[in-house]
């Protein structure tokens, strides 16, 4: 089962997820946020034989940490350093991550939750 970033699985809005094969095994990571508490999640996907197979029948990860406090900005930052640290434990995952860029999809989706003026016309001269 793949999982689309920018989706929702089980409550959860993908912001970034990365998997990758070593030594014939495929193993992955994934960062999400509840949208509606500000709470932060870093999963570790299921060791697979394909890029397809992170998730059990019923979407299931293999392992999670959780980032709850009552700050939606520090949950942000410490799920990030977390699914950096398990990135780093799922052998190649780290630099497939860091080829896909997992700062700037953080980025961008708190981007899109944040709703800007329309734009200020200014005069030339």
């Amino acid at each position: 089962m793949r999982i689309k970033t920018g989706g929702q699985h089980q409550g959860w809005t993908v912001v970034h997820q990365a998997r990758r094969e070593w030594r014939g095994s495929f193993e992955g990571v994934w960062l999400g946020v509840d949208e509606s508490t500000g709470h932060w999640i870093v999963g570790r996907q299921h060791d697979g034989q394909s890029m397809d197979d992170g998730f059990d029948a019923d979407g299931n990860w293999s392992t999670s940490r959780h980032f709850r406090d009552g700050n939606a900005y520090l949950n942000m930052r410490r799920a990030l350093a977390a699914y950096e640290e398990e990135a780093r434990n799922a052998s190649d995952v780290w630099d497939g991550m860091w080829d896909q860029r997992a700062h700037e999809a953080v980025a961008r989706h708190l981007a899109h939750r944040v709703p800007f003026p329309a734009p200020v016309q200014l005069a030339a001269g």
